[in-house]
C-alpha cells in the first residue's frame, strides 16, 4: 500500500504493475480517480458532493444517492480485500468539517 510504488500487487515472483489495472487504487498518489467504495464505484468527489450538496453523512445514504441497490462485496471487489467503510467514514469526516 505504498502510495508511490508502481507495483499494484505482488506475490512471490508474480507482480501486477499499477498501469496494468482496470481500476485505479485510491491509495496510490498518481491515481486520478480516488475510488473509495469499489463495490458501488463511488469516489472521493462523489462523497464530497453528497456531504456538501445533500448533507448526507452515512454510507447507506451516500451509496443510496448513487445506486438503486448498493452492494457490499468488499472481500472480492475492494483491492485491499477489506471493507471500505473505515476509509469511507474517514473521507466523510474530512468533508464534514
Amino acid at each position: 500500500m505504498n502510495p508511490t510504488c508502481k507495483t499494484a500487487y505482488y506475490s512471490g515472483d508474480f507482480t501486477i504493475p499499477f498501469d496494468g489495472l482496470k481500476r485505479e487504487l485510491w491509495y496510490k498518489s498518481y491515481s486520478r480517480q480516488k475510488i473509495i467504495c469499489y463495490c458501488n464505484n463511488i469516489d472521493r468527489e462523489q462523497i464530497k458532493s453528497a456531504v456538501h450538496g445533500q448533507g448526507l453523512i452515512t454510507w447507506e445514504d451516500i451509496t443510496g444517492l448513487y445506486r438503486k441497490k448498493p452492494i457490499e462485496k468488499c472481500e472480492s471487489l475492494n483491492p485491499t480485500g477489506l471493507c471500505c467503510r473505515y476509509k469511507f467514514d474517514e473521507v466523510v469526516q474530512k468533508f464534514s468539517k
